[in-house]
C-alpha cells in the first residue's frame, strides 16, 4: 500500500500500527521572520537590542523545527550584528517552536536582514534603525567664515554624531546652550538660533556686535546622565573675529521725503546702507552706530 500524508502527526495504519509523520525540509517561502524592538523600548535604535522571531514551516505548511539551532543565522547587508544569541520557546497550544534571535545593530539606517538555515537562505526582512543621542566627543563645531563684519550675522555648523559615529536624527534649540563672550566689555544680545540643514547637520546663527572684537563661541550640549543634565562642550570652542564695518559709499544713499523743508520743520530721510561687498545692511542695531550731519552751502 502506498500513500502520502502531508500533515505532521501520528496516524494509525491497519488498526494498531502507529506511524509518526514528521515535518519535511524547511521551506523558505513559508517560513517567516518578524523583527521588533526589545520589550523595554518602543523604537529600534543602535542603543537597544532587536528581536527577530522566527517560525519555521515545511513545504506543506507544517510547523518545522531546527534540529540544530546554531545553524539558524541572520546576516545583515553591509551591517554587523553584535552580541547575537538564539532562544527557542514552544507554543504549547499550537505545538510549534518559535526561535527568538536577539542582537544589536550599531549602524543606523535601513538594513536588510537575511535568515539562513545553514547555507540555505529562508527569508528576509528590512528594518530601520535610529541613531543614538548626540555624543559631544564624536561631534564637532565649525564657524565659517571666522571673520565677520560688525552688525552682521555669523554662522557656525554642528556636525552631530552618536557614540557609534552615526549622524544623529534630531537636535533642537533646547538641547544646547551657546554662551557667547566678547574679548572687550560689550553688552549685546547675540540671540543664537538653531536650524536643521540635513540629517546630522545643524546651523547656529547669531548677530555680531556693532564694534570690532573677538568672540568666543562654545556650543554646550545638555547631556542627560542618570536623570541629571550635564553641560558638555561639543568639539572645540570657536573664535570669530568681528571686523570694523566698511560702508560702500557708492551704493549707500539717502532718500528724503521732501526736497524742500521750511526752517524749523522736520525732514525725514531713509538711509540705504550697503557694506563693502555690496550687501545691504538691515540689522536694527546698526542705527546706533550712525550719525547724521546737515551741511549748508
Amino acid at each position: 500500500i502506498e500513500f502520502s500524508y502531508r500533515s505532521s502527526s501520528t496516524i494509525s495504519v491497519l488498526g494498531d500500527k502507529q506511524i509518526e509523520i514528521i515535518p519535511g525540509e524547511i521551506s523558505g517561502s513559508l517560513s517567516s521572520i518578524q523583527c521588533y524592538p526589545d520589550f523595554q523600548t518602543s523604537v529600534m535604535s543602535v542603543n537597544n537590542k532587536i528581536v527577530c522571531s522566527v517560525l519555521l514551516k515545511d513545504s506543506y505548511n507544517n510547523a518545522a523545527e531546527a534540529l540544530n539551532t546554531s545553524m539558524l543565522q541572520i546576516e545583515g547587508v553591509n551591517v554587523n550584528l553584535m552580541e547575537f544569541s538564539i532562544h527557542s520557546s514552544t507554543d504549547l497550544a499550537n505545538g510549534i517552536s518559535i526561535y527568538n534571535l536577539r542582537f544589536f545593530v550599531r549602524k543606523s539606517g535601513t538594513h536588510t536582514l537575511r535568515l539562513f538555515y545553514g547555507r540555505k537562505q529562508l527569508t528576509q526582512q528590512d528594518i530601520s534603525v535610529l541613531s543614538g543621542d548626540l555624543e559631544p566627543n564624536n561631534s564637532e563645531v565649525k564657524c565659517v567664515p571666522t571673520e565677520v563684519p560688525a552688525n552682521a550675522v555669523a554662522k557656525c555648523n554642528i556636525i552631530g554624531k552618536d557614540i557609534y559615529g552615526n549622524l544623529i536624527e534630531s537636535l533642537i534649540q533646547n538641547d544646547i546652550e551657546v554662551p557667547i563672550s566678547a574679548e572687550t566689555d560689550i553688552k549685546f544680545s547675540y540671540l543664537p538660533t538653531l536650524a536643521k540643514v540635513s540629517r546630522g547637520y545643524y546651523e547656529i546663527s547669531f548677530n555680531t556686535p556693532p564694534v570690532p572684537t573677538t568672540l568666543s563661541v562654545p556650543v554646550l550640549y545638555k547631556n542627560k546622565i542618570n536623570g541629571l543634565v550635564e553641560l558638555q562642550r561639543i568639539g572645540q570652542s570657536q573664535n570669530i573675529t568681528v571686523k570694523r564695518l566698511e560702508l560702500n559709499s557708492t551704493k549707500t544713499k539717502f532718500d528724503c521725503n521732501k526736497e524742500e523743508v521750511v526752517a524749523g520743520h522736520n525732514l525725514t530721510c531713509i538711509m540705504h546702507v550697503y557694506d563693502i561687498s555690496g550687501e545691504k545692511i538691515i540689522q536694527p542695531s546698526f542705527s546706533s552706530a550712525l550719525q547724521a550731519y546737515a551741511t549748508s552751502d
